[in-house]
């Protein structure tokens, strides 16, 4: 058995700042999202119905539409919004991406084994 020391200037580098990611999902439109993803560089989002026409019917069950999951990106001052979690009734979540794009610009759908690089940025 091996035992090793570092000390913290080895392992930090202090003029980066640190990246964050937030995920929600099976929850309807709180402030307390905004309030934990506070500057998220990546917030991960359930978006399970596509149209604001739906927003009673998602709120009934715990859940949220595209643009509703777009205004949390917005009132957290996330950098990027991720949406996930859609309804069955969605075959191409990349159909209704424009609904929340109108309300958060960079907003984008998640995919099955997608991988995602959160980079690191100088202060």
């Amino acid at each position: 058995m091996y035992a090793y020391s570092f000390s913290p200037d080895q392992v930090l580098v202090p003029s980066l700042r640190d990246s964050n990611l937030a995920y929600c999902t099976d929850t309807g439109v709180t402030d307390a999202i905004a309030t934990y993803a506070r500057d998220a560089d990546l917030l991960v989002c359930e978006a399970t119905n596509a149209e604001d026409d739906k927003a009673e019917k998602a709120a009934l069950h715990g859940h949220m539409t595209f643009s509703q999951a777009a205004s949390m990106a917005k009132q957290a001052d996330a950098r990027e919004l991720l949406l996930t979690h859609f309804s069955p009734s969605i075959s191409d979540p990349l159909e209704y991406v424009k609904v929340a794009q109108a309300v958060f610009p960079n907003t984008n759908v998640a995919e099955d084994l997608m991988f995602r690089t959160l980079l690191f940025e100088e202060e």
